[in-house]
C-alpha cells in the first residue's frame, strides 16, 4: 500500500538495495537536494547560479494555465529540497514548473513548520527552508558533484551516527538537533521491529516512539521508563548489530531442496488465514511456510497443500506461543525471522479484495442492516477491483460512502421524492413528471432527466425508459465506484484527495457533495474500513 503522508523535518532517508535483506539506509548528504533541472544543468552551474535566501523571489504556482510552462531555476531548487527533506515522494519530477504538487509539497511543509499555509514561497520561507539546511544538510559551498555510482553502506551502524542525546518524550518536537537523534533512534527501533514497519519516522519523540522504547528496555531488561539514555543507546545499536550479523551470516542461506518458493530479493510475503485459496499466487508461500511449522514443530500428518487453513494458523499460533511472539496467527516480520533465524525484509502481497469481505462484514457486528451489508460489500470489493481501484484508502471511502448514502442497498431509493425537481431545468427535467420519475436512485442518488441520460449511454442501460434500474445493486455500484474514480458527479475524483501519501478522508466529500455534516461521519467510517483492510 506505498509511502505514508509523513514528512521528515531532518533529510529523507534512503533504502539501500544491496545487502542484508535490503533495509540498510543513510542519511542523504546536501548533493542529493539539489539535482539538475535538465540533463545539462550540472552542480556546478548550479551552484555557480546560487543565490542567497534574500535574493530569491517568492514563488507561487500560477492560477492561469500556459500553452507552454517554462522552467525555472529557483522552482527545480525549490522541489529538489522538498523531495529530499521528504515533502514530495523520491519519484517527483525536478522540472522547474510550480505546479498543483509542488503548491501541495509546500504547504505540507509550512504546515510542518507553523508558517501561514499560503502555498506560496515567500522570503519567512525561503528562510525557514534555510535553516533546514543549515541544521540538517551539508552547506551548499562544500557539494560537491555527485559521482555515477555512489557506494552504499552495509549497515545502519556504519554511517555517520548523530550525538546520542538524552532523549524522553517530547523531544524533537521543535526543530533543532535533537530531531536528527530522534530520527536515529526511531531507525534503530524500527529495524528491531519495536515499533510498526509502517510507523511515522519525523524526529518527534511521540507516544508510539515511547511505547517502542520502553518495548525494548522490557525485553533487554533495563528500566523501563522511557527515557533513552546512554545505556539504551548501547543496548539498542548492540541489539540490532547483532541482527545485522545474523543476517550477513545467513544471506546465502538456501532453501529446503524440496521447497519450491524462491523469495525474490529476500522479502516473504505476509500471510494469513486464507491465503493460498483466496490467492493462488502465494499458493508456494504457504506450502513453504508449512514445511517449516512442520520441521521446526516436529508434527505429523501435517498438510502440505499450500492452503493456510485452520490447521495452518494453530501450528502458527502454536509456534508464536513457543517462541514468545505476538500470538495472532499472522505470519510478519517477526515470524518469518524466527522461523528462519535471520534478518528478512517482508512485504504485503496484492490480495483479490472479496478476500476481505467476511473481515469487513465482521466489523460491522452493530449495524443495523446487516442482510444488506453482507450481500453489498463482496459485490463493491468485486467492482472496485474490475475498475482498477485497489488503493485502499479508495476502496475504504467507496464502502464507507455506499454504507451512509444507501444503507448497502437497503435503500436505493430515495425515501421522499424532493418536489423541487420537478423544475429543474439544470437537471434536464422537461417534461411533466419528469422530477418524481428520475428521482433519487443509487448509492448516491442520481436525479434529473439529464444525469440518467448521460449514466444511460455511459453503462449501455437505457435508464431513461427504464430509470427503476438505477437502483438494480449491480449498477448502483457500477455507477457509485466509476462516478467517485472519475469525478463524474462534481467534478472531483478520489485521486484528489485519496491517492498514496494523501488522506483526506474529510474533504473526499466534495467528490459527491458540498461539505456537510455527513462529511465527518464518512470520514470516521472510511477509517474504521481501512483498519480493516490493513
Amino acid at each position: 500500500m506505498g509511502k505514508t503522508a509523513a514528512h521528515m523535518d531532518i533529510g529523507e532517508v534512503k533504502n539501500s538495495e544491496h545487502g542484508g535483506g535490503g533495509l540498510f539506509f543513510h542519511f542523504l548528504q546536501w548533493k542529493a537536494i539539489a539535482p539538475p533541472i535538465t540533463p545539462n544543468h550540472s552542480m556546478k552551474r548550479h551552484r555557480e547560479s546560487a543565490t542567497t535566501v534574500c535574493e530569491r523571489p517568492s514563488l507561487k504556482r500560477p492560477r492561469q494555465l500556459q500553452c507552454q510552462a517554462i522552467a525555472n531555476d529557483d522552482v527545480g531548487y525549490l522541489q529538489a529540497f522538498l523531495r529530499a527533506a521528504g515533502f514530495l515522494p523520491r519519484s517527483a519530477v525536478i522540472d522547474g514548473i510550480f505546479g498543483r504538487t509542488t503548491e501541495a509539497a509546500v504547504r505540507s511543509f509550512q504546515r510542518a513548520n507553523k508558517l501561514p499555509k499560503t502555498g506560496t514561497v515567500d522570503p519567512r520561507t525561503w528562510q525557514t527552508i534555510e535553516r533546514y539546511q543549515q541544521l540538517f544538510l551539508a552547506s551548499p559551498a562544500t557539494a560537491e558533484p555527485p559521482p555515477q555510482q555512489t557506494p552504499k553502506p552495509a549497515s545502519l551502524l556504519q554511517q555517520d551516527r548523530p550525538e546520542k542525546l538524552l532523549l524522553r518524550r517530547g523531544a524533537g518536537f521543535e526543530i533543532s538537533p535533537q530531531q536528527q537523534a530522534v530520527y536515529y533512534l526511531q531507525k534503530l527501533l524500527q529495524r528491531g521491529l519495536f515499533i510498526p514497519e509502517t510507523a511515522k519516522l519525523d524526529g518527534k519523540f511521540g507516544r508510539q516512539t515511547e511505547n517502542g522504547v520502553k518495548f525494548f528496555q522490557v525485553r533487554q531488561k533495563l528500566v523501563a521508563d522511557g527515557i533513552v539514555g546512554l545505556s539504551t543507546w548501547e543496548a539498542l545499536e548492540k541489539f540490532v548489530w547483532d541482527q545485522e550479523a545474523i543476517a550477513k551470516k545467513y544471506a546465502d542461506l538456501q532453501h529446503f531442496a524440496t521447497g519450491d518458493f524462491q523469495a525474490s530479493d529476500r522479502k516473504y510475503p505476509i500471510l494469513h488465514l486464507g491465503d493460498g485459496l483466496a490467492t493462488p499466487q502465494l499458493h508456494a508461500s504457504v506450502r513453504y511456510l508449512q514445511r517449516l511449522l512442520q520441521r521446526l514443530l516436529s508434527l505429523e500428518h501435517f498438510p502440505i497443500d499450500g492452503h493456510f487453513g485452520s490447521q495452518t494458523e494453530q501450528a502458527v499460533r502454536r509456534f508464536q506461543m513457543i517462541a514468545e511472539l505476538t500470538i495472532d496467527g499472522v505470519v510478519g516480520a517477526q515470524t518469518w525471522m524466527t522461523l528462519l533465524n535471520q534478518w528478512v525484509e517482508v512485504y504485503l502481497p496484492l490480495r483479490p479484495l472479496k478476500s476481505c469481505g467476511d473481515r469487513l462484514i465482521a466489523s460491522l457486528e452493530n449495524y443495523p442492516h446487516q442482510d444488506a451489508a453482507r450481500k453489498t460489500i463482496p459485490m463493491l470489493l468485486e467492482t472496485c477491483q474490475r475498475c482498477g481501484i485497489i488503493e485502499p484508502t479508495q476502496v475504504a471511502y467507496i464502502l464507507a460512502t455506499a454504507g451512509h448514502a444507501g444503507d448497502f442497498g437497503a435503500s436505493l431509493v430515495e425515501p421522499t421524492p424532493d418536489p423541487n425537481l420537478e423544475s429543474r431545468r439544470d437537471l434536464g427535467n422537461i417534461q411533466p413528471g419528469d422530477g418524481l420519475r428520475y428521482q433519487g436512485r443509487g448509492f448516491v442518488k442520481i436525479a434529473g432527466r439529464l444525469n440518467y441520460t448521460r449514466w444511460g449511454d455511459r453503462t449501455g442501460v437505457n435508464l431513461v425508459d427504464h430509470p427503476d434500474f438505477a437502483a438494480e445493486p449491480h449498477l448502483a455500484a457500477i455507477i457509485l465506484v466509476l462516478g467517485l474514480r472519475d469525478g463524474s458527479f462534481t467534478g472531483q475524483k478520489l485521486d484528489d484527495y485519496l491517492n498514496g501519501d494523501r488522506q483526506d478522508f474529510y474533504h473526499a466529500r466534495r467528490i459527491v457533495a458540498d461539505l456537510d455534516p455527513a462529511a465527518a461521519i464518512i470520514a470516521q467510517s472510511a477509517i474504521d474500513f481501512l483498519k480493516v483492510l490493513h
